[in-house]
């Protein structure tokens, strides 16, 4: 049994891990032979996921206390216990498939120079002759190349490299066709949040890789400053000739016409799903679906991400208020994976839902801190024409979760609250101040987007890593580096837990 009591504070996300990995490790004596048991043994023990057991096994091997071979399991290595002997050449896969997935995930960007091969030994544990024969293994899958004295992250290409770019010029230049619906539903994209991300990283990166972009409207138009409609579109792609790299197509729903038509032209053509409501779409059933790409985010690891962390920190009741309405239906969306996770992969975790009644949630402006003050009186002492109600009083669809009484109903008050999304998690975490609750201490929060208006607050949330997919889509058209989609040619983001001052322990619980 891993005790991980008093070990996560909440302060840090990572706490969780560390946490499992302090368990562990104090009682790294009572495994026979210093050979761990299966991850799936492990995480079952602890009631946590296997990713999160896995993360933990990590840190430890961050700390070159543990090590794993293929075949043989994990191993302590550290503190004086006794080094098994590895198969020949594991260190050397080990290695090699840390450095492939730093370099297709961007941490070292295409163009950029790896550690020297001193600094990734000592780091790695590794000999120098391992770091170097990795180094040879990747130059073979034209992952990095050889510049002077120096590896650098991409293949063979001068043209399609960082170092090219310098000598481009618009004659030369690659260059990507940027296709939406139309002009207002770019300007939409541009400044959202999820989309904005994704579109502002992805120009950053072909920028400087020294590629250009050319916008285009699906709709016709009158505007002399982009293509619209297939007629000038067409037209459009023949006049870049070879310059022309590939088309992104950005929408809510896709258009299987208009994708497999621009995948006529032979180059790799890109759909950004901005509502990802359909989990299992194959693009290979498009025509021409093998130059067809879907990036989507990934929410099943998102409510993973979320349900690991907070089951980590000891909650096993967990709130999700809901709000239902046709203007937000992924709240719906995200409310069905949330269940289905806690009951396939934390059966000792119960999602209490609870729908808001209140009609001040929306539609209304989003009310800052100095706000918010303001319009609670008007509301508090009956201006709104409501009379005159107590804070508790106010907003029962959350109150009722987390009061010991009136939370009865649902088989007991919750411990953390899960937000559909940063806005509702601002707003709760003004409520609970107002009414005296500690956030965290009282109440751990928890929500998703990592909005950027959200982070002077320090509100713990999940971000679903549209800026690292960018990357892998901008290389897709340099063709640089592998980048490989799923068995449906979908690409998914990686969600990323964003943990600031709202997350917290349940005291006095241990992991049974």
């Amino acid at each position: 049994m891993v005790d991980t009591k008093g070990k996560a504070d909440g302060r840090s996300g990572k706490r969780l891990f560390e946490a499992l990995a302090e368990g562990l490790r104090a009682r790294k004596d009572t495994f026979p032979g210093g050979r761990l048991e299966s991850i799936l043994a492990m995480a079952r023990e602890a009631g946590v996921s296997k990713a999160t057991m896995q993360k933990a096994l990590d840190a430890l091997r961050d700390q070159g206390l543990v090590e794993s071979f293929r075949g043989k399991g994990t191993f302590w290595i550290g503190e004086g216990s006794a080094r098994p002997k590895a198969p020949v050449g594991n260190s050397l896969v080990t290695l090699s498939g840390r450095l492939r997935e730093r370099i297709l995930d961007g941490t070292y960007r295409v163009g950029q120079a790896l550690p020297k091969v001193g600094f990734i030994s000592s780091q790695e544990g590794v000999s120098p002759d391992t770091v170097c024969a990795a180094f040879k293994l990747l130059e073979g899958e034209r992952l990095i190349r050889k510049h002077g004295k120096s590896w650098l992250a991409g293949g063979d290409g001068e043209s399609r490299t960082a170092s090219g770019a310098l000598h481009r010029t618009s004659r030369n230049a690659p260059a990507i066709l940027l296709l939406v619906p139309d002009y207002p539903f770019w300007e939409q994209v541009y400044h959202e949040e999820h989309s904005g991300k994704f579109v502002q990283n992805f120009y950053l990166e072909i920028e400087r890789m020294g590629m250009e972009t050319r916008l285009a409207t699906v709709s016709p138009s009158d505007s002399g400053f982009f293509s619209s409609g297939r007629p000038r579109i067409q037209s459009l792609i023949q006049s870049l000739g070879e310059r022309y790299a590939g088309a992104m197509y950005i929408a809510r729903d896709a258009e299987p016409g208009l994708l497999s038509w621009l995948g006529r032209f032979k180059r790799p053509v890109v759909w950004l799903d901005l509502e990802c409501l359909v989990k299992d779409m194959d693009m290979r059933s498009i025509p021409g679906g093998s130059r067809l790409f879907r990036c989507i985010k990934d929410e099943d690891a998102s409510v993973t991400l979320a349900l690991d962390t907070l089951t980590g920190l000891g909650h096993r009741r967990i709130g999700f208020p809901i709000y239902r309405s046709r203007e937000f239906p992924w709240i719906m969306h995200r409310s069905a994976v949330l269940k289905r996770h806690a009951a396939g992969y934390h059966p000792k975790v119960t999602i209490v839902e609870n729908e808001h009644q209140e009609s001040f949630w929306h539609p209304k402006p989003w009310l800052g801190p100095e706000d918010f003050p303001a319009w609670l009186r008007i509301y508090r002492t009956g201006q709104a024409g409501r009379g005159r109600k107590t804070l508790r009083e106010m907003i029962p669809s959350l109150m009722d979760m987390l009061d010991k009484e009136k939370a009865a109903r649902f088989g007991g008050a919750v411990t953390a609250i899960l937000a559909p999304n940063d806005y509702f998690a601002h707003q709760y975490y003004l409520w609970f101040r107002e009414m005296g609750l500690r956030v965290p201490g009282d109440v751990t929060l928890l929500s998703f987007d990592n909005n950027h208006w959200s982070r002077p607050f320090s509100i713990s949330s999940i971000d679903f890593g549209f800026s690292d997919l960018s990357y892998q889509v901008a290389h897709i058209f340099l063709g640089d580096i592998p980048v490989k989609p799923d068995a449906l040619h979908n690409l998914k983001s990686r969600p990323i837990l964003m943990g600031r001052d709202t997350l917290g322990a349940l005291k006095g619980t241990r992991w049974d």
